[in-house]
């Protein structure tokens, strides 16, 4: 868990569904805002979305380019993530 990861969320304007997404990552985050890991499920679970809904979330967070995809997905592990703050 990161709190710097978790300040820098609220510092940022995001709309309500974005930032429970991000805190919900920043909570998995290193302090440096890499190796971000958790589950689609995991994020649904602690957000309170759907799993479809945290996807979409997830996937405007990568267009915005704050959510940067550092490893997809596999049939074993998680997708991992860092942030970009310059964006």
């Amino acid at each position: 868990m990161s709190i710097k990861q978790m300040v820098k969320v609220w510092e940022h304007e995001f709309s309500h569904p974005e930032q429970s997404v991000m805190l919900a990552l920043a909570d998995h985050a290193h302090d440096d805002g890499t190796s971000i890991r958790p589950s689609y499920k995991r994020v649904a679970w602690k957000t309170g979305y759907t799993y479809r809904n945290v996807r979409r979330i997830i996937s405007k967070l990568k267009e915005s380019g704050v959510l940067v995809l550092d490893k997809p997905a596999t049939n074993k592990d998680p997708a991992i993530y860092s942030f970009d703050w310059a964006k």
